[in-house]
């Protein structure tokens, strides 16, 4: 179901050109959630005057249990970017898991991100590693990186005012 969204004559976003029409765009957005593992989310901006998409979005998403997820994504905005985009996050076992993301740009046939890594988990402890490339400004250069994150998770006081006395 398409619905106008209301035009506001003189008022634009700072990164946008300024329309002059006099008619503004249809919006829909539509969230399914029909199936107990699968979700959608789909967006749309279509564009009257001209007869075009200005913007659109796609997201599907797979989880069978608390600990597995497979996302599916697009993004699209006219004349700026044609975006896919994949991610998981997998048990591969009771202690360990393994996570991967990746986007590529459509427009200019190369990715934009790449993330992949693990997780290890103990009683009262946490620890990831990943690795990410991506591109770390608009030039189109790239960074890489390795990352690692310790969490504790069984660090907490059953009372508080027994610390401070």
């Amino acid at each position: 179901m398409l619905l106008p969204d209301q035009f506001v004559d003189g008022v634009a976003v700072p990164t946008e050109t300024p329309r002059t029409d006099n008619r503004s765009d249809f919006v829909a957005q539509v969230a399914l959630t029909a199936f107990d593992d699968w979700s959608a989310d789909i967006g749309l901006q279509w564009n009257p005057q001209s007869s075009q998409t200005e913007r659109a979005q796609m997201n599907i998403q797979y989880k069978p249990s608390g600990q597995s997820v497979v996302n599916v994504g697009y993004r699209y905005q006219r004349d700026v970017l044609e975006q896919a985009e994949i991610s998981s996050s997998w048990p591969v076992s009771d202690a360990w898991n393994v996570f991967v993301r990746g986007i590529y740009s459509i427009q200019d046939h190369k990715p934009l991100e790449r993330f992949a890594g693990f997780e290890y988990r103990a009683c009262c402890w946490r620890v990831r590693v990943g690795g990410r490339s991506f591109i770390s400004s608009r030039t189109g250069s790239s960074d890489t990186g390795v990352y690692l994150q310790l969490e504790l998770t069984a660090l907490q006081v059953s009372d508080p005012n027994r610390i401070l006395s």
